[in-house]
C-alpha cells in the first residue's frame, strides 16, 4: 500500500499538470483564433 504522502504529492503534480495542460490549450486556441482571423 502506498504512503499518503506519496499519494498526495503524485495527486497534486498530476492536477497540477492538468491545470498547466487546459492553460496551454487555452493560450494556443486564442492565439490560433487571432492568427485565422488576420488576412
Amino acid at each position: 500500500m502506498l504512503p499518503r504522502c506519496l499519494f498526495l504529492s503524485v495527486s497534486s503534480s498530476v492536477f497540477r499538470f492538468h491545470v498547466v495542460r487546459a492553460s496551454l490549450e487555452q493560450h494556443v486556441g486564442l492565439a490560433w483564433n487571432i492568427a485565422r482571423i488576420r488576412p
